[in-house]
């Protein structure tokens, strides 16, 4: 399985440092803003052509994926706390 598929708890519990767990959280919260950022150019595309169709199914790939990644988020904030207070060493 490439970085890239793992989850951000498995890249989290693979980076050893706190260095190497704050550049894996932040290029984790990169790729969200990136993925969003595109759902909303898709979206801002289908408002522009009037595509009723194509807006509904941009708004549901926004969804999921915002709930996708707010729940991961407490898994990210977790992991890098714990290892801060010393419970992750």
């Amino acid at each position: 399985m490439s970085a890239a598929q793992r989850s951000i708890s498995q890249r989290l519990t693979k980076a050893k440092s706190a260095e190497a767990k704050a550049a894996t959280a932040h290029s984790w919260a990169t790729e969200w803003m990136s993925e969003q950022d595109g759902l909303l150019r898709e979206l801002r595309s289908a408002v522009e052509r009037d595509d009723r169709q194509r807006m509904l199914s941009v708004v549901d790939g926004l969804q999921a994926m915002s709930s996708k990644r707010h729940g991961a988020l407490h898994k990210v904030l977790d992991a890098l706390l714990l290892f801060e207070a010393g419970d992750g060493a």
